[in-house]
């Protein structure tokens, strides 16, 4: 074996170490999101996709998520906005108060 075969024996090795601690953090972090990845992995590696009622779960969850990341979008954009015009008033406010000082 040649010394970057070796190298790169170990690199992998390094990365799937790393990647096994990531993972455990992630799942000790998100144990709800980990397992619907899991629940959902095991669905479609086991051929849950084949049948109708497969089918008429992945649709249903398919329309929850968007639901919820529509949910998400539309706060982000009225929350964004409320800040935006908080600077706005606050600026303003500056402004008032610098009209009003005496020269």
């Amino acid at each position: 074996m040649s010394s970057t075969e070796a190298m790169n024996t170990t690199d992998i090795s390094t990365d799937a170490v790393q990647l096994s601690r990531d993972l455990t953090i992630y799942i000790k972090d998100e144990p709800v999101k980990s397992l619907a990845i899991a629940t959902a992995t095991g669905f479609v590696f086991g051929g849950g996709l084949n049948s109708r009622l497969g089918m008429a779960m992945i649709t249903m969850g398919t329309r929850m998520a968007l639901r919820g990341v529509w949910g998400y979008v539309l706060a982000g954009v009225v929350i964004s906005r409320s800040h935006q015009r908080a600077g706005q008033d606050r600026a303003e406010h500056r402004q008032d108060r610098a009209d009003l000082r005496i020269p």
